[in-house]
């Protein structure tokens, strides 16, 4: 019989921690962190250190329905600018550079414009004019004026009134001595519901990154920095800030260690002043397998504290949210009036005394310009704005109502309210134009007193106006010795998300009505236990105390979920991802399914959409193309690709076997067959897809016959064709695909790809360069129970060759070993590109190719070798799957520790060296660029899937192999008892795991499991009964 298991906080295998009265202090103690603490200090600042790349997600984005791909630079410790900083000479005239700013400042002269720009390292160019025509933002009709920019935009002619001139800051360089802000600083854990919208909450209390007022590459800018927002925390009489470096009006702590577990953070207050041991925690609700549960847009604050102090003593949480006036933004909209203006809060003012005229308002420099409609924000530095609307206080939470007439995504309302387990806890809220006025109504007092004092309107109230808004929840006095939490859920709702001026809602809005009413939700403190408990279960899967994953991979497996960020969950239940939001493409087919498995797990009606969406975007021909629209409706295009028809083939066997949906596989067989025979007929001349683009679209591999990348996955595909062929009784296209299996076979293994002179396989037809991560499909193909596609002595034989020339000290180079290679065809390869149906998606094609070919040309500028000599995220992973697999075959020789240590370098690089755990790039520079300034740094892309591909290594681990249809889950651990892995199917989280005496238990902690009487086996070793397993449940045997 199953056991159900409420787990204690010994957590001797994982799950929901049991809830007492008043227990989240100690649920919250029991998430599990596999990283060292990042110690921040407040003796440290930062800058940012320009890097040759070809783009990354910039830090503060400058436009409104754009890829946040821009220029490169990355966070460094130290106060002084980069060296070496020269600019282009002579400036150019008569040309602009329109785009990008982030500032203008009353420059007097060219020379003076050019050295603001390289003494700022976020600026890249600049434009400077004599005499300005118009006012824009800091810039005066008729006074010179300079436009910093964030980027370089593209020159074009200008014959403006009294001269133009730009230049290009070309010479800033990495210093000697470069090191690495510590973890938590760069990156943090981006908190906030599924598809909800998020933000970072910083190692040094920052918050970065806020996107919950609908921002995303399809419509508005992110907040970068949320400078005026603070959280603060208050032991009897003693106040401090949680940031190292606060405003000047407040006191901040000396040191944060910060720690993250996807999706908690926690930031440990090191301040010997301050009678309490004190931990900020920030988190929202994620229950694996249940999206709108997960969906709700709140992120959680909670001050978890033990008094250290030798008297009683109050202890209270302050949070302030500025969202009546941001700061560094700026908004698009109808202008309606504009005028000089003392302040940004006179500004706010202005626009609500216009009453429902003035939708949204923004203030720059002294002038104060109106709008009748709220429109985009954008980031513009030393510049605020806001959306029209006012704050009510009642008993329970402090909201601010930003409705206009025209409701649009920038619309809705956020709230905070407070939580504490104590019934003798209180709070207050206030609000003021001044943030140093409720700091200091907090640091005095505790508590913000009812009505107008010095400054601050304290609650209760309604429709008030103000910049600022601020609660503050306190405990009962705590005994010397004794702990509690108090918690401020910060809450939002603004339902109308758009995509590309196309506004497809939020499904949070079919759950809540209002941010009050998330808040309210979700504030019981014992569903905060709850939502905690969640946590601890989910966490403790990857990364929990008994795991016996190495500590660094356990943290990437826990971390790498943050990539739930880029995650969009529209009004009508649709479920859809950027690519990355630096490279906007909607759920393109390789991209990914190279990042699918944590959705595949945790978020199966994803997975289930995207199937039925690319199947619809079949076209006539059979293949399945690149890009989907964003509903069924919308129309399809993209590239023609060689890992795209061979990865939907695979995943519908994998959701097959792992929900034994026969029904669904019956539905599209009519689809698969047409894939099918597309594979085969893109085969037929060399008996390998020819000409093909992939996701490997920078090494320009579609010029090449043929490419084992694209084989193995078309191997791959072909024996999934075979396998759901024969469960289907298609005996005839059994057969087909098993000829055209075969066909392959035979084209990979000989000389056509197989190097019989060094042993390995080549990257493509005509050349000898060895490619790492060519053999992802064999990869897939473990994962899938398909086997060995090839003979495991070639495999290992490859393996080897990878290892000797193609190891560097930060995982795996792409390509080692082409010469000379031939000219790029272009006209086939943009025919190969070509989108199956017209505009707009058609233009991806396009703009793919061009891109790719812009990126080739950015690497032969830094290096010789070109784009060969890089790190793809997916090579080191897919080498230690298959070394694994291999066993004592294998070049590891069956040493589970050095099978895994290719990936171990590209992580760790990520983890201990980079501390950029939250943010893995697409691509990283090798270890012989130069100096170790620009060694294993990121060079494309941001917050990207390539890595995901990791995900698979667990199943490696585990042996598990999951076949639903037969009624079978098996395990073959290679880790000796007492061990304990994870256990994961489509929407099932669980572990299986040993102890010493050999007796085995797979526990589930999220899902539903059912399988027949000797379904359940380990090494074997099969369990008696049938399986019926809920959340909470184990079987032992």
């Amino acid at each position: 019989m199953p056991a159900t298991h409420g787990l204690l906080l010994a957590l001797a295998c994982f799950g929901h921690v049991a809830i007492a009265a008043d227990s989240l202090f100690a649920v919250l103690a029991a998430v599990p962190f596999q990283n060292k603490p990042g110690l921040v200090n407040a003796s440290e600042a930062y800058t940012f250190m320009s890097v040759p790349c070809y783009y990354l997600e910039v830090e503060n984005v400058t436009c409104t329905d754009c890829s946040w791909g821009g220029p490169c630079a990355v966070m460094i410790r130290g106060a002084e600018r980069t060296p070496n900083c020269s600019a282009q000479a002579p400036p150019h005239a008569s040309f602009d550079r329109p785009g990008d700013d982030y500032q203008q400042i009353t420059s007097g002269t060219i020379d003076e414009c050019q050295a603001a720009c390289c003494a700022d390292n976020e600026c890249m160019s600049w434009v400077y004019v004599k005499t300005s025509q118009t006012t824009f933002g800091s810039c005066k009709l008729g006074v010179p004026c300079c436009f910093l920019k964030s980027g370089v935009p593209d020159e074009t002619p200008n014959n403006y009134p009294g001269g133009i001139w730009n230049g290009v800051i070309d010479g800033r360089g990495p210093g000697p001595n470069v090191t690495a802000p510590a973890p938590g600083v760069r990156n943090a854990v981006p908190v906030g519901g599924l598809g909800a919208g998020t933000f970072e909450l910083r190692g040094d209390g920052t918050i970065h990154e806020m996107t919950i007022q609908n921002a995303s590459p399809a419509g508005a800018a992110k907040f970068g920095v949320v400078a005026d927002a603070m959280l603060a925390i208050r032991v009897g009489n003693v106040t401090r800030s949680v940031r190292t470096d606060p405003p000047a009006y407040a006191t901040g702590v000396p040191q944060i260690a910060y720690r993250g577990s996807y999706p908690v953070s926690r930031l440990d207050v090191n301040d010997p002043t301050l009678p309490a041991s004190a931990s900020v925690f920030a988190y929202h609700r994620l229950r694996p397998n249940d999206a709108p549960a997960s969906a709700a847009p709140a992120a959680i604050f909670t001050l978890s504290v033990t008094n250290t102090g030798p008297a009683a003593a109050p202890v209270a949480l302050y949070f302030n949210l500025p969202f009546g006036g941001m700061n560094d933004c700026s908004r698009t909209g109808t202008p309606l009036s504009s005028a000089a203006s003392a302040s940004y809060a006179d500004c706010l003012h202005t626009c609500a005394a216009k009453g429902t005229a003035c939708a949204a308002w923004v203030y720059a420099d002294g002038t104060c310009q109106l709008l009748s409609t709220a429109g985009l924000m954008v980031y513009s530095r030393g510049s605020y704005c806001g959306v029209a609307g006012a704050w009510t206080a009642d008993s329970a939470s402090l909201s601010l109502s930003m409705n206009s007439a025209q409701p649009g995504p920038a619309n809705g309302d956020v709230a905070l309210t407070p939580s504490a387990g104590g019934s003798a806890a209180s709070w207050s809220f206030g609000v003021a134009d001044d943030p140093a006025a409720l700091y200091a109504a907090f640091a005095s007092a505790g508590a913000f007193a009812p009505g107008v004092v010095n400054g601050v309107t304290g609650g209760p109230f309604a429709n008030v106006y103000a910049a600022h808004g601020a609660a503050i929840v306190t405990t009962a006095p705590l005994a010397p010795g004794q702990s509690a939490t108090v918690s401020i859920v910060f809450s939002w709702f603004f339902p109308n998300r758009d995509y590309y001026g196309r506004i497809v809602g939020q499904y949070y809005a079919n759950i809540f009505n209002s941010s009050v009413q998330v808040g309210a939700t979700l504030a019981d403190h014992s569903s905060l236990a709850s939502i905690a408990s969640d946590l601890v279960a989910h966490t403790s899967i990857f990364a929990g105390p008994e795991t016996s994953l190495p500590a660094w991979l356990a943290d990437h497996f826990v971390n790498q979920f943050s990539h739930f960020r880029n995650f969009i969950y529209s009004g009508d239940g649709l479920m859809r991802e950027h690519e990355a939001n630096d490279c906007p493409d909607l759920d393109s087919v390789h991209n990914d399914y190279q990042r699918h498995l944590p959705y595949f797990w945790a978020v199966p009606d994803f997975e289930s959409q995207k199937s039925e969406l690319y199947e619809n975007c079949q076209a006539a021909d059979g293949h399945i193309p690149e890009n989907p629209g964003f509903a069924m409706t919308d129309e399809c295009g993209g590239r023609v690709m060689g890992d795209t028809t061979t990865i939907w083939l695979l995943e519908l066997l994998e959701v097959w076997r792992h929900t034994n949906n026969t029904q669904r596989l019956a539905d599209a067989w009519p689809a698969a067959i047409r894939a099918i025979k597309w594979q085969a007929g893109v085969s037929a001349e060399y008996g390998l897809p020819s000409h093909l683009v992939c996701t490997y679209d920078i090494l320009a591999f579609e010029q090449y016959n043929t490419t084992t990348f694209n084989g193995f996955l078309h191997l791959a595909a072909m024996r999934a064709a075979v396998v759901m062929a024969n469960a289907l009784g298609d005996e005839s296209m059994a057969q087909f695909a098993q000829q055209t299996f075969d066909t392959s076979l035979a084209a990979l293994t000989g000389p056509l790809l197989w190097n019989s002179t060094y042993n390995y396989f080549r990257a493509y037809t005509g050349g000898d360069a060895i490619m790492s991560d060519c053999l992802y499909g064999q990869q897939v193909a473990l994962a899938h129970g398909l086997g060995w596609l090839v003979d495991p002595a070639l495999l290992a034989q490859h393996l080897e060759a990878e290892l000797k020339y193609n190891a560097n000290p930060f995982g795996l180079t792409v390509v080692t070993g082409r010469h000379t290679p031939p000219p790029l065809d272009t006209d086939k390869a943009l025919a190969a590109m070509a989108a199956v149906s017209g505009t707009p998606l058609d233009e991806i094609a396009s703009r793919k190719s061009r891109r790719a070919s812009d990126i080739r040309t950015t690497f032969s500028n830094f290096r010789s070798d070109g784009q060969d000599d890089a790190i793809w995220m997916g090579g080191a992973p897919d080498w230690s799957n298959i070394a694994l697999a291999l066993g004592a075959r294998g070049p590891a020789g069956g040493n589970v520790t050095l099978a895994l240590e290719p990936t171990r370098w590209e992580l760790e690089n990520y983890r201990s060296r980079l501390n950029s755990m939250w943010d893995l790039t697409g691509i990283s520079t090798t270890g012989d660029w130069g100096s170790d300034a620009l060694n294993g740094q990121p060079f494309c892309t941001s917050h990207y899937g390539f890595m995901l591909t990791d995900y698979y290594l667990i199943y490696a681990l585990s042996g598990q192999q999951t076949n639903l249809p037969n009624g079978t889950l098996s395990f073959a651990p290679l880790y000796p008892c007492p061990m304990n892995l994870p256990a994961l199917l489509m929407g099932v989280e669980g572990t299986i795991s040993c102890d010493a005496a050999g007796k085995h238990t797979l526990a589930i902690a999220f899902g539903t499991l059912a399988l027949p009487a000797g379904g359940l086996s380990v090494d074997s070793k099969a369990y008696p009964n049938p399986v019926v397993l809920s959340a909470g449940q184990s079987v032992s045997w």
